[in-house]
């Protein structure tokens, strides 16, 4: 099912954005509510070599480094190697015990700029000599801690975003979008995902998240 969502949303956000309106979205990175784990995924993937990397981590309500990954892949698509991205975190997580703490994970889009920590993970995945050797890091590695250091203290940027993009986003359970301040302009966003949601009787948990 997870996998399922994965491909949907990609399908979804390469459609056409038909909205001229532009809103603003504060990004940042949110941690997991007490007692819950939250794993971050992203590649690097060029397209030309059909070469990438991978990467992820695991971390704690306080934000604090649980484990990670980075790996050197093939794939043929970019899609490709988020999945395998998605995976292999996947396997970290049930490695450590850790699954079943993420209980039935709910899998949210995430902008990159709230991603930071995986998207370095990815790409330094993608300089290593080996290929489809998964790296685990039991430690943050050099040049993380400043990332891992933000995401703890809430940092934030800023970026514009049509309306129409924002309400897909949201309806794949973007934090930053669903939480952003809303004016009259942007309630279109809010009404047209709860009655999305309310339709598919699904429900958005804060806790068990798999971001990428």
């Amino acid at each position: 099912m997870t996998l399922m969502r994965a491909t949907e949303f990609k399908h979804m956000t390469d459609s056409p954005i038909i909205s001229p309106n532009r809103i603003d979205i504060k990004i940042r990175w949110f941690p997991p509510t007490t007692n819950a784990f939250k794993l971050n995924i992203d590649r690097a993937f060029y397209k030309d070599s059909q070469m990438g990397g991978i990467g992820g981590v695991i971390r704690n309500s306080h934000g604090n480094w649980v484990a990670g990954f980075r790996e050197k892949i093939y794939a043929l698509t970019h899609v490709m190697a988020e999945l395998k991205a998605l995976e292999t975190g996947l396997q970290v997580a049930l490695d450590r015990l850790l699954l079943r703490r993420l209980g039935n994970p709910v899998l949210r889009h995430n902008f990159r700029q709230g991603n930071k920590l995986a998207d370095f993970l990815a790409k330094e995945g993608s300089k290593l000599n080996t290929t489809n050797e998964t790296a685990i890091l039991e430690t943050t590695p050099p040049g993380a801690t400043p990332i891992l250091q933000a995401d703890k203290d809430g940092v934030v940027t800023n970026r514009q975003l049509s309306v129409s993009t924002s309400t897909k986003l949201a309806m794949f359970g973007n934090q930053n979008v669903l939480r952003n301040d809303v004016t009259s302009t942007d309630a279109i966003i809010t009404s047209t995902v709860a009655t999305i949601l309310e339709d598919r009787d699904a429900t958005i948990s804060p806790t068990n998240v798999v971001m990428f």
